[in-house]
């Protein structure tokens, strides 16, 4: 939704005749049809947000297939990669759960 601006009394890149520069006033409201429009949807993009889940779970089992079956990392890394993949585990649990919140809420009148 695009905020319009409106200059007042000059064209653009001109200032007023006492030398000060053009000030601009506030945006001009959405129509209702903006309006509308913005409160169509009432949560994120399901497909899109369970896509993105679904990739952090994968994420976190290749990690670690990839730690015990073709990789041998140093002590570090293998702290680090257990440690990562539970990490994004967790966000991908978050992400999840914050999805069928929004889902679940009434929507708003």
């Amino acid at each position: 939704m695009p905020l319009t601006w409106h200059v007042i009394d000059r064209p653009r890149g001109h200032g007023q005749a006492d030398g000060t520069p053009t000030t601009r006033a506030a945006p001009s409201e959405p129509d209702a049809a903006q309006s509308d429009a913005a409160l169509a949807r009432t949560g994120p993009p399901v497909l899109g947000a369970r896509l993105g889940i679904e990739g952090n779970l994968v994420r976190t089992a290749l990690s670690l297939v990839a730690l015990f079956a073709w990789l041998s990392p140093s002590a570090g890394g293998t702290v680090r990669v257990p440690l990562q993949a539970v990490v994004v585990a967790a966000f991908a649990a978050l992400q999840y759960r914050a999805l069928r919140g929004a889902r679940s809420q009434p929507a708003l009148d």
